[in-house]
């Protein structure tokens, strides 16, 4: 297909400013960001941007304009919709939040007539390439795409400095028709004291000094060159209670259920030539370390490391293994050196924090997130909202990232992966279906013969 045009003033290529005078704003004014909002913005390179893309799929279209003015005054709580990114002179020092003199809510909400686009694109193609192009540092780090046409929906493309995803969700819950009126105020953080920054560097470099000690990933066809386009798939509508009801079978949860499947794709991708039973591949699965009710944007997050046994054969020795492995996951404490260590990185320098970014990733060949959207059907401007599909980023040279996003009963899991490296993301999410299929039906299996013994 022919990819969709670039919204006016990117370039496709680099995401920088393509309007004249456009360029890299260096300065030193502004509120500084937070070490993990930091350390989520140095993760971007150029061929892996670290960007969430969500998609609300809608029964009808919604008209352009009622959709700036919803996000004009809904976006306007929060302060950073409205700021730019300015880079500390020299590299020293935290990058700032420091507001755009030229925003215009019109410059990041972009209409597009797909009947108009070449080849009749689904919305499934267009997503994929919204999603290739990068956003204009010297801009907010965000922008929406209007779809019309036989698919209607909302993209909104956001940097992860912004948000994480269970702080985007809060976001998307303020957005929609019967969201807040006005956002209650909360408390901002204090600034941290030397000591504090100190203690959490020391924090961070213990967890980087346990995490050089494990073993890179072994090359396989999970792992390769990134380029700068991706490919985005979703699947169809899962039922949610069958998936709870397969991981109260299994002992596990959902998100278990999940990385079993994920290892079976895996598996298909990465074993297709043969390989030993024992090779095994890690799973980056992101783990919310919030205390409580949070207010504002920000990322509040650690990632671990879950192994997944691909070379075994047998699904039951796959599941077995994986259960144990995510049983980790269920306690918060499992996140923390991961969320310490990101926010050491963010208090460095960006040239120390990308080594550290690659030396992590290289740990792992897959991002696993699982995130628990709203229960209820949502509207959005007159307009129901008939699914949410989320694609998490990857970080690193990490090529495939899988991301399962609950709404209204159901769930949707979301593929991205680089192109270059990896091939379909269709291809994927097929092969995550069956898996899943596969899995509640031993489930099912398991728990008839547990009842009748």
């Amino acid at each position: 297909m022919t990819p969709a045009a670039p919204p006016l003033g990117l370039d496709r290529r680099s995401g920088r400013d393509a309007t004249p005078g456009g360029g890299a704003t260096i300065a030193s004014a502004g509120t500084p960001l937070e070490a993990e909002d930091a350390a989520r913005l140095h993760m971007s390179a150029r061929n892996n941007p670290m960007l969430i893309t969500v998609v609300l799929a809608l029964d009808r279209a919604i008209a352009h304009e009622v959709v700036e003015s919803r996000l004009e005054s809904r976006l306007a709580r929060y302060p950073r919709f409205r700021q730019r990114v300015l880079e500390p002179r020299l590299g020293l020092g935290r990058p700032r939040w420091a507001p755009d003199p030229t925003f215009d809510v019109r410059h990041h909400v972009h209409r597009i007539d797909a009947t108009l686009v070449p080849g009749s694109p689904s919305l499934e193609e267009l997503t994929s390439d919204l999603a290739s192009i990068p956003l204009a540092h010297h801009h907010p780090l965000w922008r929406a795409h209007l779809i019309d046409g036989s698919e209607p929906a909302l993209v909104l493309i956001v940097h992860h400095a912004l948000a994480d995803g269970a702080a985007l969700l809060a976001l998307l819950g303020e957005l929609v028709d019967d969201g807040p009126a006005e956002r209650p105020p909360t408390p901002s953080s204090a600034p941290r004291t030397l000591r504090s920054r100190a203690r959490h560097i020391a924090a961070g470099a213990i967890a980087a000094s346990r995490l050089a000690l494990a073993r890179p990933d072994p090359q396989t066809p999970l792992r390769g060159r990134l380029g700068v386009e991706k490919e985005l798939a979703f699947s169809s509508a899962l039922e949610l209670d069958a998936l709870r009801a397969a991981a109260r079978s299994l002992d596990t949860t959902v998100t278990g259920v999940l990385l079993a499947a994920v290892a079976g794709a895996c598996r298909a991708q990465a074993c297709a030539g043969g390989h030993d039973e024992r090779l095994v591949l890690h799973a980056l699965v992101p783990i919310d370390v919030r205390r409580g009710a949070s207010g504002g944007l920000g990322n509040r997050y650690g990632s671990v490391l879950v192994p997944l046994p691909i070379g075994a054969h047998d699904l039951a020795a796959r599941v077995d293994r994986v259960r144990d492995a995510a049983r980790a996951l269920r306690s918060r404490g499992a996140g923390v050196s991961g969320a310490r260590l990101a926010e050491a990185a963010g208090s460095v320098s960006a040239f120390v924090e990308r080594l550290g970014v690659e030396l992590f990733s290289r740990r792992a060949s897959v991002t696993v997130s699982s995130v628990k959207g709203p229960a209820r059907e949502l509207r959005l401007c007159g307009a129901a909202v008939r699914d949410i599909m989320v694609w998490a980023p990857t970080a690193g040279s990490i090529g495939l990232g899988v991301t399962l996003m609950s709404y209204a009963g159901r769930a949707r899991l979301g593929v991205v992966v680089g192109a270059r490296a990896i091939g379909s993301a269709r291809r994927v999410v097929e092969e995550l279906e069956i898996e899943l299929a596969r899995i509640r039906a031993f489930a099912s299996s398991t728990a008839a013969y547990t009842a009748k013994r």
